[in-house]
């Protein structure tokens, strides 16, 4: 019997792909890029820590006894996700109005300002509201909470407020949250 060897071969799919932050990139989606291969192969890393942002090499490796090995390189990127707050919630305390969110996503910016804006309109602007309560400190992390609370005599009786929350970036860019429910003074419920 003759024994024929055979080069080790790999080929990618492509040679840069771009991730978003907290993406999966495991080595079973890593093994999705080879395009085809011949010998043993290995993947260093076997997986991509999608928490940092920026870019990284993978490489492939293919080996066959009696031959030099052969590789092929992927690069990623891995983007943040955009900024995202939570919707923000109403919760009466005495006559007051407590108010948390919280920050989902920084978009891998920072803030100089985090808060909450009120108004009559279910979506208000910092630009066209009826206040804003700030945070004690700017909110920059992601998971982090926002919390701050409206003040009864800051209202107007028997007007339907709703807030939402609003992180301000140092370049002046704005981010809101979502409202989730009407509130106010003289209100049957929160």
């Amino acid at each position: 019997p003759v024994t024929i060897k055979a080069e080790p071969t790999i080929s990618l799919t492509t040679d840069s792909v771009t991730v978003m932050e907290g993406d999966t990139l495991d080595e079973a989606r890593l093994k999705t890029f080879i395009r085809s291969s011949f010998g043993t192969v290995t993947i260093n890393p076997t997986s991509v820590d999608t928490g940092v942002l920026g870019t990284t090499t993978v490489t492939y490796t293919a080996s066959a006894e009696g031959f030099d090995d052969v590789t092929a390189t992927l690069t990623v990127t891995v983007l943040p996700q955009p900024a995202e707050l939570t919707k923000t919630t109403v919760a009466k305390s005495g006559e007051n109005f407590n108010l948390p969110a919280a920050m989902t996503h920084t978009g891998s910016l920072t803030y100089e300002e985090t808060g909450f804006v009120y108004g009559a309109l279910q979506n208000p602007p910092l630009t066209l509201s009826d206040g804003k309560v700030t945070t004690r400190t700017a909110v920059n992390n992601a998971g982090a909470t926002l919390a701050a609370t409206i003040q009864k005599e800051d209202l107007v009786y028997g007007i339907t407020y709703y807030a939402r929350a609003y992180a301000k970036a140092d370049d002046g860019t704005v981010f809101y949250g979502e409202h989730r429910q009407g509130f106010g003074a003289g209100m049957r419920s929160a």
